[in-house]
C-alpha cells in the first residue's frame, strides 16, 4: 500500500512542476479576462427579486459621478432571496478590456436591476491574476516574501 501512494506521488510529481512554469505567453492565453462578482437584486422599494432579472453593469472611475467606462447587461438567475452570481465580460468576445485597469486607478462597479436606480457603486478590488501580473516576472512569492 505504501509503494502505490509513493509511486502515484512519483507519477504526478513532473506534471505539478510542468504546470507552475508557464511561459509569459501561456499567461497571456490562460488568464480570463472576465471576472466574478455576487450581488443581491432588489427594486427600488428593497423588495427581493427572485428568479430572471435583466441586470446592467458598469465600471465607473468615481464612486459618486462620472460616465461609465465599460458597460454589459446580462439577464441574472437569482435564488429565493435576490442573490446571484456573474462573471463580467462574458457577453463581450474580448471579455474585460485590459486596458480598463492599466492604469492602476480605482475602478467602481455600478448595478443596475431591471432598469431601475443604480444601487451603490462597489469598489472593485485585486484578484490574485492581478496581482502576479503586477510583480515583475523574476520575482516569486517566495523570494518577495523572503522565503526560499
Amino acid at each position: 500500500m505504501k509503494f502505490n501512494r509513493y509511486l502515484g506521488i512519483s507519477l504526478l510529481g513532473p506534471s505539478l512542476v510542468a504546470q507552475q512554469q508557464p511561459t509569459s505567453a501561456s499567461i497571456a492565453a490562460t488568464v480570463p479576462h472576465l471576472v466574478n462578482f455576487t450581488g443581491k437584486t432588489a427594486d427600488a422599494q428593497g423588495k427581493l427579486i427572485a428568479g430572471i432579472a435583466g441586470v446592467a453593469f458598469a465600471i465607473y472611475k468615481d464612486q459618486y459621478e462620472g460616465a461609465p467606462l465599460w458597460l454589459e447587461s446580462q439577464n441574472i438567475q437569482a435564488d429565493a432571496i435576490g442573490n446571484y452570481t456573474v462573471q463580467l465580460g462574458t457577453t463581450k468576445p474580448e471579455g474585460l478590456p485590459l486596458d480598463l485597469f492599466s492604469s492602476g486607478d480605482a475602478r467602481w462597479l455600478g448595478v443596475t436591476v431591471n432598469g431601475g436606480q443604480e444601487q451603490p457603486r462597489v469598489l472593485l478590488l485585486s484578484v490574485p491574476y492581478a496581482y502576479a501580473r503586477s510583480r515583475p516576472p523574476h520575482l516569486s512569492a517566495a523570494a518577495e516574501s523572503g522565503l526560499r
